[in-house]
């Protein structure tokens, strides 16, 4: 989606390029523009920027800003010559709309609300200040002609169509306006919801405005807070360190949704909450770009069991399995039951062995049991485990350990299997199914012979 930069082009030709859609805008109102006449519509050129909040006007040289309207007028002398490309960027222009992501609280608008703005039960919510607020902070600082609002934007009839929208609705708002009822970032509620971290990690321009709507200032750096994914940097008006807080560590100039964000994603989402407990999976379905088919009522552990396989099934990444500060899923013990954590930090490489019948991908039966290929070892270390029974799983390696006394050393990576028997039901394994234990990690001299990989039935 087009938009205008509030930072002023630098060069003659990014100038004109600029404001030319101002221009087109204003011979919309002049159909009739030619050589002598040219010059007249100035002060409507002039209106048109103010009211975009523009500072191409401001500071653009006359002499610019006439040689643009020249090149226009001399091939463009009517109205119905206007080209395609052009009616496309007048098109983008006033299409312009601004989006809010905040944390919902009490009489929120709904759909059927903004049907019936004028009822003086629905001008008495809450809700109806805070889009007051936002049309009037969005008009102040930008001027756009449209808002849009989750809560007042999305039928709840359509709400299962809509949640794979979400990223992309952001991502191509003109701005973001990011609504802190507290006035305090990063410690606002705010940072602390499920919703609002695909929001704001979709969001190509940023700005945080406190209850008032007011933009938020950040006293230590005596600005107030707003970003801009421009040219791949943030412009230098950002709080960037407390952006990083309410990401998680992303880096958010350069993100970009892709089941590749998975591990990342669900560690986030391991301090954040929604109100439906299915909704902590639904809400960032868009920022990993999964499809899958959203079952309001199927509860938590369901939701996040079918996205895990959806995860597993796209990237076959075996670190994924390495997780720990969770419970086991009661689907399989493979796999965490709530959002888990990695560990350790550092470089990771999947680590097995290549042999010709080697096969990288697991699968999960029908029964749940998980079917995978494993390098076995017996642990350096069993205690509190029976050595009879319990075996180390290789998943990875991590090198270059961030923490001061590890840094340059290599750990395998992986976990503790315990053998718990050759039935699963009535399903018989010859070779024994197990289940896991914990994560585990050992230095890389402490498993010195390479063991040949196996298929491993977990449950």
């Amino acid at each position: 989606m087009h938009s205008i930069s509030n930072v002023v082009p630098s060069n003659k030709n990014k100038i004109i390029q600029a404001i030319r859609p101002y221009i087109m805008a204003t011979m919309a109102k002049h159909p009739w523009i030619d050589a002598k006449s040219r010059f007249l519509f100035l002060p409507t050129l002039a209106d048109e920027v103010k009211a975009y909040r523009s500072s191409i006007w401001r500071h653009a040289p006359l002499n610019l800003i006439v040689q643009a309207v020249t090149e226009l007028t001399k091939h463009t002398p009517t109205q119905s010559s206007i080209t395609t490309h052009r009616v496309h960027e007048q098109v983008e222009l006033f299409g312009q709309y601004a989006i809010l992501s905040h944390r919902w609280g009490v009489e929120e608008l709904s759909f059927d609300d903004v049907a019936n703005l004028s009822d003086p039960r629905v001008r008495g919510k809450k809700g109806f200040k805070k889009l007051e607020g936002f049309s009037w902070a969005v008009k102040s600082l930008y001027g756009c002609r449209y808002l849009w609002m989750d809560t007042s934007c999305i039928d709840e009839a359509d709400r299962n169509a809509s949640i794979p929208l979400m990223f992309n609705w952001y991502r191509h708002a003109y701005v973001c306006v990011i609504y802190l009822s507290t006035g305090k970032e990063p410690s606002d509620p705010w940072g602390t919801r499920g919703w609002t971290l695909q929001e704001l990690l979709a969001a190509s321009r940023i700005r945080y405005v406190a209850s008032d709507w007011w933009p938020v200032v950040n006293r230590g750096l005596k600005f107030d807070t707003w970003a801009w994914r421009a040219e791949g940097n943030l412009e230098p008006s950002t709080s960037f360190q407390d952006l990083v807080c309410v990401t998680g560590g992303f880096v958010w100039k350069t993100y970009e949704p892709g089941v590749h964000q998975a591990i990342p994603i669900l560690e986030e989402m391991h301090t954040r909450q929604t109100s439906i407990p299915e909704d902590m999976v639904y809400s960032i379905l868009s920022a990993l770009d999964l499809n899958i088919p959203v079952k309001y009522g199927e509860g938590f552990d369901a939701a996040f069991h079918r996205l895990q396989l959806e995860i597993l099934a796209q990237t076959n990444v075996r670190r994924f399995l390495s997780w720990t500060e969770s419970t086991p899923s009661r689907y399989n013990s493979m796999l965490p039951g709530g959002f888990p954590v990695w560990k350790p930090s550092g470089t990771w490489k999947d680590t097995y062995h290549e042999g010709p019948a080697f096969h990288p991908k697991f699968f999960f039966e029908s029964s749940g049991v998980m079917r995978i290929m494993l390098s076995l070892y017996p642990p350096p270390s069993t205690f509190p485990y029976d050595a009879q029974n319990v075996m180390f799983a290789l998943m990875g390696e991590i090198s270059e350990l961030t923490t001061k006394h590890h840094r340059g050393r290599v750990y395998y990576v992986g976990v503790l299997l315990r053998r718990v028997g050759l039935f699963h039901g009535e399903v018989y394994f010859p070779e024994g199914v197990y289940q896991r234990k914990r994560f585990k990690q050992y230095d890389k001299s402490q498993i010195l012979a390479e063991v040949a990989p196996q298929w491993v039935y977990i449950v």
